[in-house]
């Protein structure tokens, strides 16, 4: 109670300071919010102060179901159902002068009107990004050139970076900016070395960055800003059809059916605490264990694509299934205490045939939400390996 009147208090004292436009230039705060960029960077007031937006997918309706059964005791309703949602439009703004946070990333206008569609804050209600309740934002960098939005909340996560970040660099391939020598990009942070490699496979070069580590609050001479791909969680069909992509050519698959448990052993979420049971009786099917953050970025496509079948616990490494082939198998175990529907999404964009089980923390365990670690009930156990022996 006491966080949540605290977090009240800012608000309300940097609503105070927005009041007038004095304090507010002082402190450098945001002017507001808006849910919908479109609806500002499409306007007329845009176009005359010289933003310029461009559309290349209008949003649509799609309904998506998968091929899903529950190996476990416990149903998850929203999994056997069909579930219709409206993609994000595609589009892409030239904004002189727009400017950027870091943090909980926050895309601004010149004016301070902050975007909250490319600007997520994970948890937050609309209009209550954390940017709101700041009572003060660091001087601004100035970026000259042209400078292209890559960074997003949550972007060094292997799921985030493959859905969220290089999405985008599609689509500035597409408006055909990556054919300006002379543009620069903005990331949170130095890149790891699966993003590295990824951009590698996916011919994407980067030869300037500047990263909101270091320049907390950057004002562009020209921003270019892609829209996100789509809903965090809500992987549209395009996206996927664009990172399969380049699996033409990868090696065929064998006669031999390639079964993997990806294993979260070195990770201190979510970990399935009766693992090695569940592996010794899955070894008589040839199932292998992989840590997919050990391979480089090629490999994990190429292993994933030639996969027959995959089980795993809910996490980052479960990504890897928008390289499996039509119609392979995934088994998604998932903690009772952090239920994420994406990975069913994912697999009904395949499609997968996918499978599911929940799972119970121990006592010491309840309450974790995100990080709780879990058991699988012992009795399950034989309905993943009688779902995994079959043939269609």
């Amino acid at each position: 109670m006491a966080l949540f009147s605290m977090k009240n208090s800012r608000r309300w004292v940097a609503d105070r300071i927005r009041e007038s436009a004095i304090l507010r230039k002082a402190f450098r705060l945001p002017l507001g919010y808006q849910p919908y960029s479109e609806f500002i960077l499409n306007s007329a007031e845009a176009k005359r102060r010289g933003i310029t937006f461009n559309l290349l997918k209008p949003s649509v309706r799609i309904t998506q179901s998968a091929d899903t059964v529950s190996l476990g005791d416990e149903i998850w309703p929203t999994l056997h159902q069909p579930f219709q949602y409206d993609t994000s439009s595609v589009w892409f703004a030239q904004i002189p002068r727009g400017r950027i946070l870091g943090g909980n990333i926050a895309v601004m206008t010149p004016e301070g009107v902050v975007l909250e569609d490319v600007s997520i804050d994970w948890g937050a209600n609309q209009g209550n990004h954390r940017v709101m309740r700041q009572l003060w934002l660091p001087r601004k960098k100035r970026i000259s050139g042209q400078v292209a939005v890559l960074a997003s909340t949550g972007s060094a996560n292997y799921y985030h970076w493959l859905f969220d970040v290089l999405p985008r660099l599609e689509i500035l391939r597409k408006a055909g900016f990556l054919q300006n020598p002379n543009l620069s990009f903005i990331l949170e942070r130095p890149l790891n070395t699966f993003q590295r490699e990824s951009l590698r496979y996916y011919g994407f070069d980067l030869p300037r960055v500047f990263f909101l580590e270091d320049f907390p609050h950057m004002e562009c001479e020209e921003m270019i800003l892609p829209s996100l791909p789509g809903r965090i969680g809500d992987v549209p069909p395009w996206v996927c059809d664009f990172l399969r992509g380049p699996q033409i050519g990868l090696s065929p698959t064998t006669s031999k059916k390639n079964m993997y448990f990806i294993t979260r052993r070195k990770t201190t979420s979510r970990n399935l605490l009766n693992e090695q049971l569940l592996l010794d009786l899955l070894a008589s099917l040839g199932v292998q264990a992989v840590e997919p953050q050990d391979l480089p970025f090629p490999e994990q496509v190429g292993l994933f694509a030639n996969a027959d079948a995959v089980i795993g616990t809910h996490g980052a490494g479960l990504a890897n299934i928008v390289f499996c082939k039509p119609n392979s198998q995934v088994v998604e175990l998932i903690p009772s205490e952090y239920r994420n529907k994406c990975y069913w999404a994912l697999a009904a964009n395949i499609p997968l045939r996918y499978a599911y089980i929940i799972g119970e923390p121990p006592q010491e365990h309840l309450g974790r939400k995100e990080s709780a670690s879990f058991n699988l009930p012992e009795n399950c156990f034989k309905s993943i390996h009688s779902f995994l022996q079959r043939t269609n």
